[in-house]
């Protein structure tokens, strides 16, 4: 996915890479609907955002036996943050919904080139745990 240039796109796309990194149907179909894919709409909170997400037209349906799922487990340390972010990536129906960005306790900040991802935490973007 390629939203327009700026440091918060930039953010989304590197996230939405390390979200669905990884060798499973899954996240493979999920990374075919990114290619060509586009934002519809970004709502910042404050806190975080809210971005949501329209995979590309013909994209095929990620071959999961839930509705509804949420990958996450990435984390991100940001200049300005003094507890560093996270980011969830929410799936309806076998398609890429939206992703979360949060932070704890403090406003989301205006740059956030230069952010630090890294994975921690449980294992939530384990393809086992999507296929439970």
């Amino acid at each position: 996915m390629k939203p327009e240039s700026t440091s918060h796109a930039d953010l989304e796309n590197r996230v939405l890479e390390k979200l669905l990194a990884g060798n499973h149907p899954i996240l493979e179909a999920l990374r075919r609907q990114l290619e060509g894919g586009t934002v519809r709409s970004r709502e910042f909170t404050g806190v975080g955002f809210f971005t949501k997400l329209c995979p590309s037209p013909g994209a095929q349906r990620a071959p999961t036996p839930r509705d509804r799922f949420h990958v996450g487990g990435v984390y991100a340390e940001i200049t300005g943050l003094c507890h560093g972010a996270g980011f969830v990536l929410f799936v309806t129906d076998g398609y890429l919904d939206f992703l979360e960005g949060f932070c704890y306790d403090e406003a989301w900040p205006t740059q956030t080139q230069g952010a630090r991802l890294y994975y921690a935490g449980p294992r939530e973007r384990d393809p086992a745990a999507i296929d439970a």
